[in-house]
């Protein structure tokens, strides 16, 4: 994740001998500390599809590759008053939402706080005709969107069974 991004990164500046190398990798690592500190929340795309994201009321649409990941922030409001007054993240009572698009649909996450641990949620996405998954955890400190698709389930019993799955307030069929 983050280190193999940074440590490519600093790799690009320093080709010469181990001892550069060395350095690199250790400067990578911090970096992607620091990446990881500073920008809290991440989405990683695992659909197979490539998307793109907005972070609260910014209409700037993010890229969002397939197979990547990709680490922000949500914006500090100011409080009201002289002097203002500093928040920090567990001071912050705004919500913390987004919106991934893929093809025509959109996603909106209302909360990327309250959505910690629930079930995965599905989303019909008819531009692919495929459903993709939705989910956030803790991972560290960091807040983690997990896009996800491409379900595979085999029926080792001799009973034959229909599999749907719970989305947008509606029963998604999968078939048999």
């Amino acid at each position: 994740g983050a280190t193999k991004q940074a440590t490519h990164l600093v790799e690009e500046k320093v080709k010469d001998d181990l001892s550069k190398r060395r350095l690199s990798r250790s400067m990578a690592a911090h970096a992607a500390r620091s990446l990881i500190t500073t920008l809290p929340y991440a989405i990683e795309n695992h659909s197979g599809i490539n998307a793109m994201y907005s972070i609260y009321d910014d209409p700037t649409q993010h890229p969002l590759r397939k197979s990547s990941t990709q680490f922000f922030q949500f914006e500090l409001f100011p409080e009201r008053g002289t002097g203002g007054v500093r928040k920090y993240g567990q001071d912050v009572k705004h919500k913390k939402s987004l919106t991934i698009y893929i093809g025509k649909a959109e996603i909106s996450i209302d909360d990327m706080d309250s959505e910690v641990q629930k079930p995965r949620s599905a989303h019909y996405i008819s531009d692919y005709k495929t459903h993709v998954f939705t989910s956030v955890v803790k991972r560290g400190n960091s807040t983690v969107l997990h896009l996800s698709s491409h379900v595979e389930m085999y029926n080792s019993s001799s009973l034959p069974f229909r599999i749907a799955v719970l989305g947008d307030d509606k029963v998604h069929d999968l078939g048999i």
